[in-house]
């Protein structure tokens, strides 16, 4: 066998395994993402009477951020939604104690709700936030290292080996 032959063959190879491999680490990818919000902290806030949740979002500024969209939902499912008024501020009624998932703007936390006079003592009795303008990039991809990106540099590589290859000179000594 030539070295020629098995330089094809190492080429062709690695580009008909690259998109399983690629598919793979996609998958791990995804699986360790996923981990990551399921370990992601619980902080614990005291509700108010008849369960009310009160909070105030700012801006980069200090400012009270009006209009900002509130969203609390239990075991996946969404039970209340609301918006800051013009100073920043939002009441949500009718909550009942667990962990929960509040989302304001773009921000996720969780949080364990206590009904009033149970929860520990070091326990905030209200939400603050700040959020930070959404930036929006139209009409470019920031991530460099898409899956179409690596798998045509995977091949780009494995082309110009086998080129190389092809093009060297295989040819043996002559024995004298």
């Amino acid at each position: 066998m030539s070295l020629r032959y098995l330089g094809i063959v190492t080429c062709c190879t690695s580009m008909l395994i690259s998109p399983s491999m690629l598919q793979a680490a996609d998958t791990a990818l995804q699986s360790f993402a996923g981990s990551a919000v399921s370990q992601q902290k619980i902080s614990d806030l005291a509700l108010h009477a008849d369960g009310t949740v009160y909070g105030q979002v700012f801006d980069v500024n200090g400012n009270g951020a009006r209009g900002v969209a509130v969203s609390i939902s239990h075991n996946g499912r969404a039970v209340a939604e609301t918006s800051t008024d013009v100073q920043g501020r939002f009441a949500i009624a009718n909550l009942r104690p667990g962990v929960h998932e509040v989302t304001v703007g773009q921000s996720h936390s969780l949080y364990s709700f206590w009904a009033p006079g149970t929860a520990p003592p070091t326990a905030p009795r209200g939400i603050s936030v700040a959020v930070t303008p959404d930036l929006i990039v139209r009409g470019q991809n920031c991530g460099f290292w898409t899956r179409e990106r690596v798998a045509m540099m995977l091949i780009g590589i494995g082309a110009v080996i086998a080129i190389g290859f092809t093009n060297g000179d295989d040819q043996d000594e002559p024995s004298s």
